[in-house]
């Protein structure tokens, strides 16, 4: 049921030193004891290079080696499975990467880019956000191309769902030379909801039931069809949780951010995908280590403390009904910054160190049992799963109220 995913995002190559699905397998007590429902495995296609967060997509039939043979990622699958864990698949097909044959096989040397004659790419990409090559999702050839994929996953490896990066890329409308190429490229766009539309429901004629999750961010009328749709789409509430847990009293209500039926989103049914941090964000402790408030002697960057006010930002997350997604270690409260070594944007995908030591922290420990038993909460009742209830986070004083005949459930927080 989407209302009790409690998603993990997984980079492979940071979660265990060895860099190995095999090595993964050895951790899903771990996830198990802490309330995970499904793990989202950042991309494991083919890639370019070794290592990397995987969208620079080359061939995505395939298996990155660098993390193993294809059999030890379907003996992962199978193995969470076996433990009431689904698998989500994030994967790229807004673009490609030089080596796909895509791009091979219909290439302008003169130009350095793909042909004119290409069937399945875009010889210049249609928004500025792009990377690689740009897929025409309105060819023929395109969509085939991406049919098969996602039937290959579902079929050959058992994945339960796919996250789609960049889906707002999955247009052909030009936005690439706008005064305001962010704000045009958000738009409604009917071509690239047909085409989202379209990929989705011949998925589900095939394989029902199958999770669709979309990285979009555009206009809100154009989310709000897609989650009606049946998509789940992606809910950031990073700013504003960051705000509250390094104590600062603005921009710290997010009750819009993680409210599927909020006046932000207004989706008709639980589809939005909230969560605190992804991949792309800055880590929040490292934000609250750094920039914390540390005003009338009371400090939100003093180590236990900025975990206690974690805690209470959970408390704040996980019961608020609806999918929710963290990110890997955060339950520790893994406090290195995505930018590290170099501290620039440089090092933003660069190796980060894997910290299983923190265990050893009784501080950080507690703040794992906190995330576990909120997890567990919320998957254990099905009160969590109505649509009544209220947040109010504007004030230092936040409330959430969850109301239903099963049982009602009531936060408080002073933040």
């Amino acid at each position: 049921d989407n209302r009790d995913l409690n998603i993990y995002e997984l980079l492979v190559r940071d979660f265990v030193s060895r860099h190995t699905f095999k090595t993964v397998k050895d951790s899903i007590n771990y996830l198990k004891k802490l309330g995970v429902t499904a793990v989202q495995l950042m991309p494991v296609t083919e890639f370019d290079g070794n290592e990397s967060w995987g969208y620079g997509s080359n061939f995505v039939f395939a298996v990155d080696k660098i993390y193993g043979p294809k059999k030890d990622l379907k003996e992962l699958i199978d193995a969470l499975h076996a433990n009431g864990i689904a698998v989500i698949l994030d994967i790229v097909l807004n673009h490609a990467y030089g080596l796909a044959p895509h791009a091979r096989l219909w290439w302008d040397e003169f130009d350095n880019k793909p042909a004119n004659q290409n069937p399945y790419l875009n010889k210049n990409a249609t928004h500025a956000f792009n990377v690689g090559y740009d897929f025409n999702h309105d060819s023929p050839y395109t969509r085939q191309f991406v049919d098969t994929v996602l039937a290959h996953w579902v079929k050959d490896y058992k994945i339960d769902g796919f996250r789609f990066d960049l889906s707002k890329g999955f247009t052909q409308t030009s936005t690439v030379n706008s005064s305001n190429p962010v704000g045009d490229w958000s738009v409604y766009d009917a071509s690239r909801v047909y085409n989202i539309k379209r990929m989705a429901t011949q998925l589900w004629q095939n394989y029902p039931g199958t999770y669709v999750i979309l990285e979009h961010f555009a206009d809100k009328s154009e989310e709000q069809d897609l989650a009606g749709h049946g998509c789940m789409l992606w809910g950031k509430a990073h700013a504003e949780y960051g705000q509250a847990t390094m104590g600062w009293p603005t921009g710290w209500d997010f009750s819009n951010a993680i409210d599927y039926r909020s006046s932000q989103h207004g989706f008709p049914f639980h589809n939005l995908v909230g969560f605190m941090e992804s991949h792309d964000e800055e880590r929040l402790m490292f934000n609250n280590k750094t920039y914390g408030n540390g005003a009338s002697g009371y400090s939100t960057k003093a180590y236990e403390t900025r975990l206690e006010r974690f805690a209470q930002a959970a408390a704040f997350f996980f019961p608020v009904p609806g999918p929710k997604m963290t990110w890997m270690f955060g339950e520790l409260g893994y406090d290195y910054s995505i930018n590290y070594p170099s501290n620039t944007a440089d090092s933003r995908t660069s190796p980060k160190p894997v910290r299983w030591d923190y265990m050893n922290s009784p501080a950080r420990m507690k703040l794992y049992k906190t995330y576990a038993a909120l997890g567990k909460l919320r998957t254990i009742n099905n009160s969590f799963k109505t649509s009544n209830f209220e947040i109010s986070a504007f004030g230092t004083q936040k409330q959430l109220r969850v109301n239903d005949p099963i049982m009602n459930t009531i936060v408080f927080g002073n933040f």
